[in-house]
């Protein structure tokens, strides 16, 4: 099956700005990964995505703020030759496009896909996980389809990073979610 137009454009972008894919990074030590969903106190909720959680967790821990997420970084980064502010608003277009299209979620989350590849790539030091339920390869989840292979190949994070996407990777393609929400903060 052939590409979708949209997403060939939105890699030969990125194949052309290697100085913008090497900035798909986060400073040391302030890289996080995250995927799935967390429990929530409001009994009429029961779970809300883990990114929502991080926000929380961002706004009341100072020295949580400081990590990253792959949209923060994306969100200053430029897109240069587009008509879009930031790569983040460039690949919320395109995925936009895909939606409307009709594609399905396997071939739209290829740009996602390449992104968070790239940021896991380019992790130095220790790295943050904050894995919920919900995150398997079965789920199209980023995490489980891209980035814990990445990281784990990653030859610049820490031997702790290491260990945790071991784990991960063991509970994710043996059970479909990792046995208990992991959150690591340093």
């Amino acid at each position: 099956m052939p590409v979708h137009p949209e997403i060939k454009s939105f890699m030969q972008f990125l194949a052309r700005n290697q100085h913008l894919r090497q900035q798909i990074a986060a400073p040391m030590n302030q890289t996080i990964l995250y995927a799935g969903d967390m429990a929530q106190n409001n009994p009429w909720k029961r779970t809300t995505p883990v990114y929502m959680k991080i926000q929380a967790m961002k706004a009341a821990d100072p020295s949580f703020a400081q990590k990253q997420l792959l949209n923060d970084v994306l969100a200053r980064l430029p897109a240069p030759g587009t008509p879009h502010p930031s790569l983040l608003a460039y690949a919320d277009h395109v995925d936009g496009v895909l939606e409307r299209a009709g594609v399905i979620k396997r071939e739209r989350i290829l740009i996602w896909r390449a992104l968070s590849g790239i940021y896991a790539s380019n992790a130095r030091g220790a790295v943050s996980f904050i894995i919920g339920k919900g995150v398997s390869v079965n789920d199209l989840k980023v995490f489980a389809l891209t980035e814990m292979h990445v990281i784990a190949r990653n030859q610049h994070v820490d031997a702790i990073t290491l260990d945790m996407v071991e784990y991960l990777k063991r509970c994710v393609l043996t059970h479909g979610y990792p046995m208990a929400s992991l959150i690591r903060n340093v």
